[in-house]
C-alpha cells in the first residue's frame, strides 16, 4: 500500500474528527484536540489518534484518546480501534478485523477505517460521560 493511499485515509479520518469535534463542542465547548499519525513502520503500516482534553486542565491531565491501529501479522493486516483514557483504561473497545485472503486490500482497509469512525461516532455519549467524570 502506497503512502498516497494512507494520505487519503488520513483525510477521511481528519474529516471525521472535525465532525466529532463540532458535535462535542455543542455540549463541551472547552475541549482541546490533538491529532496525529505515526510514521509507517514495518509492523504498523498505519496508526492514527485523536486526543481530547478540557482547555482549563493542565497538560499532565489525562486525555481521552481515539485510536486506529493497522498491524501487520504474518503478512495480513489486523485493524483495531478503541477509545480510552491516556493511561490505557478502556472506555470502549472497537471492532477488530483480520484481513481475509483473496480480497482487495485497499478497499478492505478503507471499509474497516469507516467502521472504526462509525464506532467513534456511536460512542460519543460515553465520551461525554467520561469528560464529565474527570
Amino acid at each position: 500500500m502506497t503512502e498516497l493511499f494512507w494520505d487519503d485515509e488520513r483525510v477521511l479520518i481528519d474529516d471525521a474528527v472535525a465532525s466529532i469535534q463540532r458535535e462535542l463542542a455543542t455540549t463541551d465547548p472547552g475541549l482541546s484536540w490533538r491529532t496525529g499519525y505515526v510514521t509507517p513502520q514495518p509492523v504498523f503500516p498505519f496508526r492514527a489518534y485523536a486526543s481530547i482534553a478540557l482547555d482549563d486542565r493542565d497538560d499532565d491531565i489525562d486525555s481521552i484518546d481515539f485510536s486506529i491501529d493497522c498491524k501487520l501479522e504474518n503478512g495480513r493486516l489486523r485493524i483495531t480501534s478503541d477509545i480510552c483514557y491516556s493511561d490505557g483504561q478502556f472506555i470502549a473497545e472497537g471492532p477488530v478485523a483480520h484481513e481475509p485472503e483473496g480480497i482487495d486490500r485497499a478497499a478492505w482497509v478503507h471499509e474497516r477505517i469507516e467502521d472504526a469512525l462509525g464506532f467513534f461516532r456511536a460512542n460519543l455519549g460515553r465520551v461525554r460521560q467520561a469528560l464529565r467524570a474527570e
